[in-house]
């Protein structure tokens, strides 16, 4: 055993775990107990859930950062496309009203743009909040009464 997996106590190392650690305990030649397996059982449970929130949260990241920049690129290209037609429209009678048109249209574009961007980022971070894990449902067990030799005279 080398020098670092020794314990101070004389406690022997339980065999090594996927996640590296080391655990001492008394006794590691006996069998685990009801307990100890139960709270290893949860212990990898809950560094199973670590590792894929952070994956969530990675990939969560990931996808609003991609809304936030398709957002900007439909906006700047629907802008461009207004802006040439706003030349076109240079010179003629209707150049005042298209002017105008095209200013509330852009704004209004920036407006449902920024909502979808809002809605959709809010609801992966809704998404990336829900927990992953959640207590195990308690065994429920179906009690059957018994009848009793009384009962059984009576018919109930």
């Amino acid at each position: 055993m080398a020098k670092k997996d020794q314990s101070l106590l004389g406690l022997g190392p339980l065999p090594q775990s996927a996640n590296g650690v080391i655990i001492y305990a008394a006794g590691a030649a006996r069998p685990p107990t009801e307990t100890e397996q139960r709270i290893e059982l949860e212990t990898q449970k809950q560094l199973q859930v670590i590792r894929n929130q952070r994956q969530q949260a990675d990939a969560a990241l990931h996808e609003v950062a991609q809304i936030h920049q398709q957002g900007a690129q439909e906006f700047l290209d629907t802008a461009a496309y207004l802006s040439a037609l706003k030349e076109t429209a240079k010179g003629t009678d209707y150049q005042a009203q298209f002017e105008e048109f095209s200013q509330r249209d852009a704004q209004m574009l920036a407006q449902h743009t920024f909502g979808i961007m809002e809605v959709s980022a809010r609801n992966i971070g809704m998404e990336t909040a829900r927990p992953l894990y959640r207590e195990d449902e308690p065994i429920v067990v179906k009690v059957e009464e018994k009848r009793g030799f009384f009962r059984g005279l009576i018919g109930s």
